[in-house]
């Protein structure tokens, strides 16, 4: 049988996870809109939020996790991927090297807001990455690889 009082204890115990069960720290973004609760992006926000130097964090259920590079305090790795995103439409991709001499390489960049999609281009045009935009705060930036 199902009380009054049950519906009550439900919005508050949600209202209780969305407050405290989301890993809140000092000086972390806290999004109160509707935006993360439909885990959809505010098309109007994410060239500005883009912007900067991310490194990857760690990879969480298939999606690759960026945190701004000079906010990490990240273990040793042989390798962690970095994009630096300039306003201009370029950027600069920390490329992989066989020999562990690895160097930021130009390309261009482009956002298709209608479908979410990152692609990032070499300056002749040709497509090198392109990422599905999962979720993106000053804080942490959430891709899914569609095409390499």
């Amino acid at each position: 049988m199902i009380t009054k009082t049950q519906p009550k204890l439900g919005i508050i115990f949600y209202t209780f996870y969305l407050l405290y069960g989301c890993n809140l720290k000092q000086n972390k973004a806290i999004i109160t809109n509707e935006t993360q609760m439909h885990n959809s992006i505010d098309k109007s926000q994410v060239p500005e939020v883009l912007y900067g130097s991310w490194t990857i964090s760690h990879q969480e259920n298939g999606l690759l996790v960026y945190i701004p590079t000079d906010r990490g305090d990240f273990p040793p790795a042989r390798f962690r991927h970095q994009i630096d995103i300039q306003k201009d439409g370029k950027a600069q991709i920390l490329e992989l090297s066989p020999s562990d001499a690895h160097q930021m390489v130009s390309v261009l960049w482009t956002f298709e807001p209608q479908n979410d999609i990152l692609t990032f281009k070499s300056e002749q045009g040709e497509v090198l990455q392109s990422y599905k935009l999962i979720f993106v705060t000053k804080e942490k930036l959430e891709l899914e690889l569609v095409l390499k």
